[in-house]
């Protein structure tokens, strides 16, 4: 069934433009016309280009969660001062490493899981830091970089 079939059982307007009738592939929720393909060394693109899309979803999902305590310790600024010295890291090192590893071992990313989380950490300090930027575009960047610098990291062998 198509989305738009879905939405018209439950009585709801279809999507607009052709979105709602095209098919579906559960899991990465790709057009089920678009067959994966292989690269040279016989790897599932279409696999690898699902778990780069959790990979990045995982990164905006913390990107957001630090950016919401940044929020609250800025109201205070020897709060934030604090925060900034090792708050940032103490308060979700766990969260932040247990949401990233699956997809960082699912995409075979090369690297300490620890440091890769600090590389985190450290983007979003500088990032913060720097006032200008507004919060959903230092969430954009920091996923958007670190997704492509470790999935690139992995598929170039480097």
């Amino acid at each position: 069934m198509s989305r738009d079939e879905i939405r018209g059982r439950e009585n709801l307007n279809p999507i607009p433009g052709e979105g709602g009738s095209t098919f579906m592939v559960p899991l990465n929720m790709g057009p089920a016309s678009v067959a994966p393909v292989a690269d040279q060394e016989g790897e599932d693109l279409g696999a690898r280009e699902a778990l780069g899309v959790i990979l990045k979803d995982t990164l905006q999902r913390m990107a957001k969660r630090i950016c919401t305590r940044h929020e609250r310790a800025a109201k205070k600024p020897a709060e934030l001062d604090a925060w900034f010295a090792g708050g940032i890291i103490d308060e979700s090192r766990a969260v932040v490493l247990d949401a990233l590893t699956p997809a960082l071992d699912a995409l075979e990313v090369p690297g300490n899981r620890s440091s890769l989380m600090l590389e985190f950490f450290y983007s979003m300090k500088d990032a913060l830091k720097g006032a200008e930027t507004n919060r959903q575009q230092i969430i954009s960047d920091i996923s958007e970089e670190l997704a492509r610098r470790w999935m690139g990291e992995n598929h170039n062998g480097s």
